[in-house]
Order: C-alpha cells, then sequence, then structure tokens
C-alpha cells in the first residue's frame, strides 16, 4: 500500500513509521521487537542509548546549537563536531557486535543507519574527511569512499549475526 504521498506531514509520518505493520506483525506472531536505530528512527525500543536521545542534524551534520551560533557575530571561529555522527554509527555497529545483542527469546531487530548518506565524514578506512567535503557529489571518490567504510561495517555486523546464530533470519534493504 502506498499510505504515504509527498503531501503526507513529517509528524504523520513518523507516526506511521513509529506504528509500522511490520512491528505489530511481528508482536503478534510472539516476537519481542527493538530498534538500533539513529535519532529513535522507528520508535521502538533502543538497544543504543537508552537514556539518550539522538539530536536531529542536517545534512552537513549541524544540530540545532550550530545553526544557532551561524547567526551570530562568532560564526567565522565556529567550528562544527562532526565525529559525534559517526560515534552514533559506531554506537549502532558496536551494539550489534556485543554479545548481548543475540536474545534467547525470539527477538525481531530492525537496525537502521542513515550511512553512506550525507554528511559526508569519513574515507574508506573510516578517517575524517574535511566538512568541507560533507556534500561534496562532484568528487566521485568522497561517496565511494564512505561507502566502502559503511560496506565494511555492514560485513562486520552481519559476520558476527551469523557467527552467534547461524539460523537468524537477515533481510537487506537499501535505498
Amino acid at each position: 500500500d502506498y499510505i504515504v504521498t509527498p503531501k503526507t506531514s513529517e509528524i504523520e509520518k513518523q507516526k506511521l513509521r513509529h506504528n509500522g505493520k511490520l512491528f505489530s506483525l511481528m508482536r503478534e506472531k510472539g516476537y519481542r521487537v527493538q530498534a538500533a536505530d539513529q535519532e529513535g528512527y522507528f520508535g521502538q525500543e533502543s538497544i543504543v542509548d537508552k537514556n539518550k536521545a539522538f539530536s536531529a542534524v542536517t545534512i552537513k551534520s549541524e544540530n540545532i546549537t550550530d545553526v544557532g551560533l551561524f547567526q551570530t557575530i562568532i560564526y567565522p571561529f565556529y567550528r562544527i563536531e562532526t565525529s559525534r555522527n559517526m560515534q552514533n554509527v559506531h554506537k549502532i555497529v558496536d551494539a550489534v557486535n556485543s554479545k548481548s545483542f543475540i536474545q534467547k527469546t525470539p527477538t525481531f531487530t530492525i537496525v537502521y543507519l542513515n550511512f553512506p548518506h550525507e554528511p559526508f565524514l569519513v574515507d574508506e578506512y573510516g578517517k575524517s574527511i574535511a566538512i568541507t567535503q560533507a556534500d561534496n557529489w562532484e568528487d566521485d571518490s568522497i561517496y565511494l569512499g564512505q561507502y566502502k567504510y559503511a560496506t565494511k561495517l555492514m560485513l562486520n555486523m552481519l559476520n558476527n549475526i551469523i557467527e552467534k546464530d547461524p539460523d537468524s533470519i537477515i533481510l537487506l534493504q537499501s535505498d
């Protein structure tokens, strides 16, 4: 079903995402539902930062404080700390790779990383790149480097899951 249109408000999209049919179906079938996601995207019990919500950021990794400070006279001296985005990505990867990730009871876990999307933060080795390159689509190597690093993280997570629970069912999706 197409339940979202270009006219659907962001608030309505969020409600639909948090109350998706997949979550209720899995619960009906006896599964515990949990998420390892950024910014509480799916609104489910989280295995990452249970006591702290991630804050929203712009495409260039700016949070509300950054945006506000850019409107003041100190903006020429203010630098954005992009490493916080990678910390969030690594928290999810670390949670999936942890010993406690595999549950003894039937569990449906949705893992969501908004990565390797913009902002581009790292090269193929996970080393930080300049913030000026955060939205550089002209140089193919910028996106490709972050894509390669994201692929390494994903393969590592998949290998850990398969090793710990060889009977698990894994679905991979990407836009």
